[in-house]
């Protein structure tokens, strides 16, 4: 979160969970200096796997599609930004020891990779950085 801070990257919570619960996860582990834009449940129609949340974040970001990069731990969050039509990379929650298995329909899948340390090491080798 430091790096996309300071190269002045917007970052953006969309999640399923309701704005109370977002809120008091976000209050307890002071999250929300690190997030531009924060998308909860209740503020969509429909949840993940629907696009709702992603698409409402990118119109409160006012960004074109391939500007965004969704960073997603659960096949269900990444149907979603596969149906937004979002890039995305898949950093699978492996706290269940159970393996998960990515659909062949994922046109906007980049990659997997196994942690938020390799997502950074991931965007350098891309030069998705300024410097």
């Amino acid at each position: 979160m430091e790096t996309l801070k300071l190269n002045r990257i917007k970052t953006v919570v969309a999640t399923s969970s309701i704005k109370e619960k977002t809120a008091a996860i976000f209050e307890q582990y002071q999250l929300s200096p690190l997030f531009d834009v924060i998308v909860t449940g209740d503020q969509v129609e429909k949840v993940k796997p629907d696009p709702a949340l992603y698409l409402e974040a990118q119109k409160r970001l006012d960004m074109p599609s391939q500007s965004l990069l969704v960073l997603e731990d659960s096949v269900t969050g990444a149907s979603a930004a596969n149906s937004a039509g979002l890039p995305f990379i898949i950093i699978p929650d492996n706290s269940s020891n159970s393996t998960i298995k990515i659909p062949d329909n994922f046109k906007y899948m980049i990659t997997v990779l196994d942690s938020l340390e390799s997502v950074e090491k991931w965007l350098y080798r891309n030069k998705c950085f300024d410097f």
